[in-house]
């Protein structure tokens, strides 16, 4: 697997601070087992068929593809994103095909989509576009337990007026690196939900630029078990009048776990009367995790309808400890409450009808 050094793992631009939070090691190591050849199977049962499977060298699109949207595969398709560091350098490099769904007018039913890991390298690239006015609600759900690397690639595309709602749903114990690009039209909005829980090395990144009146609001759960990792980013830039970015995130972190959580919102110097909102909680279980929390604004318009953010990252209080122990509950069972909060923070697990217990007992 030929990749150029041109690229680092991560530039300085990537992070608020030059700190490195992924563990880039565990991706190098991992790429030395070559491509996936055998793939994952989903180790929860859901209420939801998929309309798409992301496999390894080729998609599979079933028959219950909702009203109003189309699927389409490019193999060996150019892609027109912008590369920023060398885990994007090898996605591109190494991407069978490209899965592309178009979707215009309100659609009849959520679309699901898959995306398994594999036994090496695996590498997902999908683009999808709302028409203008379009109407979709499209859940995801990413899953790998054999030992590999991981890489899934949303592009987000919405013409002016559209709306997407989008869960996604993030089972993979194995490093991974997820990275959603969104572009917004004006007036166009987008609610993103997501429940993640940390796998081996989880990188998970959300990026959107919006227009005039467009708006995006975030919402992520997230949970490191003893010996998982996560770094999760989400970031907007708002480009024109009256655009809304609201950019949140709960985690907690147990044992020997590993969470930070990094939200920037820019708002540029014609984004006036716009609104940026940038907010984050990690709760440590256990002396030995480590819990970050990074809030970023950078405002360039003294005109705004709202800038603000906030960042807390907690451990339990004597006071605290006390409580729980008096009410009978020890430190595994306050670890397993705080869990299953912020697990549910983002509301996604009514949408796959998957219990939170299924979902510990595949991560512990």
């Amino acid at each position: 697997m030929e990749i150029s050094a041109r690229l680092p793992w991560q530039l300085i631009a990537d992070s608020p601070t030059v700190k490195t939070y992924t563990d880039w090691e565990i991706f190098e190591k991992e790429l030395r087992r070559g491509r996936a050849a055998v793939e994952d199977r989903i180790p929860v049962r859901t209420c939801t068929e998929p309309s798409l499977t992301l496999s390894i060298n080729q998609s599979r699109i079933s028959s219950n593809i909702p009203r109003n949207a189309s699927i389409k595969v490019l193999y060996k398709a150019p892609l027109y994103a912008n590369i920023r560091n060398k885990m994007e350098e090898i996605h591109s490099k190494n991407v069978e095909y490209v899965a592309v769904i178009e979707i215009s007018g309100e659609m009849s039913d959520p679309l699901n989509i898959h995306v398994p890991g594999g036994n090496g390298l695996n590498t997902h690239h999908l683009v999808i576009r709302l028409k203008e006015k379009a109407d979709a609600s499209i859940n995801i759900i990413t899953y790998s337990l054999t030992r590999g690397l991981k890489s899934f690639w949303l592009e987000l595309l919405l013409e002016p007026g559209s709306r997407a709602t989008l869960r996604t749903l993030s089972l993979d114990t194995q490093p991974t690196y997820h990275v959603v690009t969104a572009a917004l039209g004006r007036d166009a909005r987008v609610e993103s939900n997501t429940s993640l829980l940390a796998g081996r090395m989880s990188r998970y990144h959300e990026s959107y630029i919006l227009s005039k009146n467009a708006s995006v609001e975030i919402r992520i759960g997230a949970y490191a078990a003893s010996n998982r990792k996560a770094d999760i980013i989400t970031d907007a830039v708002l480009r024109g009048t009256r655009a809304s970015a609201h950019l949140s995130a709960r985690g907690v972190v147990d044992d020997n776990g590993y969470l930070v959580h990094r939200g920037v919102a820019r708002v540029e110097r014609e984004a006036e009367d716009s609104s940026a909102v940038v907010d984050s909680e990690v709760r440590v279980m256990g002396e030995k995790g480590r819990g970050y929390s990074v809030p970023m604004l950078e405002v360039f318009t003294g005109l705004v309808r709202e800038a603000r953010h906030s960042a807390a990252v907690r451990r339990l209080t004597e006071e605290e400890e006390t409580y729980l122990m008096s009410r009978g509950l020890g430190m595994r069972d306050a670890s397993l409450l705080m869990s299953l909060e912020a697990i549910s923070y983002s509301g996604v697990l009514e949408a796959f009808c998957v219990g939170i217990s299924d979902l510990l007992g595949v991560f512990r």
